[in-house]
């Protein structure tokens, strides 16, 4: 957790860049405050980029309080703040050498982390040097969240159809054995084969999650001639 400041110190400095800031461009600020996008804008001219301006939605993604917010490394609130990676990629945004957003991991004041793309445009004086940066932040948690539950879902219909294979596999294989007559092992493999199918489709009727043994024994043994058969 950052470290609150001083209302005599650089929290007095960081209001009067905030009002000197919000002089200066106007509007934009009145837009930036309202916008539901979390926004910031940090002075250039500073080492570690201090934080003079955040918007009332960038309070809400991170839960800070503006107080605790003002006059901080624009850095301060990442996850791991020794990330070289992620260090190296904020410092592309504020140079302007990214062709892309980037995406860091940060963290709230409660120790919750969260993803976010972070883009940074910059503010220029009337002699075209940069003063200011403009930051803005997307959260990505939701679209992590996806990402993660797509690459399970992956890795469980690779370990189905793996499974599905050698199934199929051992079918042939058995035929095979027991037959010499190839419409007699044309004929086995499409009865084991539709068995399969109805075991499949019985199981997803159940969304995947169980079915009746009862169930899927008819299902498997109807090519064979049902229960009664050994």
């Amino acid at each position: 957790m950052p470290e609150v400041l001083s209302k005599s110190g650089n929290q007095k400095s960081a209001e009067a860049d905030v009002k000197k800031c919000a002089d200066n461009l106007g509007p934009f600020v009145v837009v930036a405050e309202t916008t539901r996008m979390a926004m910031v804008f940090a002075d250039a001219c500073e080492t570690d980029n201090p934080i003079i301006f955040a918007n009332d939605a960038f309070l809400e993604l991170t839960g800070y309080a503006r107080e605790e917010v003002l006059g901080q490394s624009f850095n301060f609130f990442m996850a791991h703040v020794a990330d070289e990676e992620a260090l190296a990629l904020i410092q592309k945004q504020l140079e302007g050498n990214s062709e892309t957003d980037a995406e860091i991991l940060y963290r709230r004041k409660d120790g919750r982390e969260f993803w976010a793309a972070l883009f940074v445009s910059p503010v220029r004086d009337d002699d075209g040097d940069i003063i200011q940066h403009f930051a803005s932040f997307a959260d990505l948690t939701s679209y992590k969240d996806e990402q993660a539950q797509s690459r399970l879902l992956i890795a469980e219909l690779n370990h189905r159809v793996k499974n599905t294979l050698a199934t199929v596999q051992s079918i042939v294989s058995q035929a095979t054995r027991t037959n010499a007559d190839p419409q007699a092992i044309r004929k086995a493999v499409e009865s084991r084969l539709f068995a399969l199918s109805r075991s499949h489709d019985l199981l997803s009727r159940e969304n995947w999650r169980s079915a009746g043994l009862l169930d899927v024994i008819r299902d498997a043994l109807e090519p064979f001639g049902g229960l009664d058969d050994r």
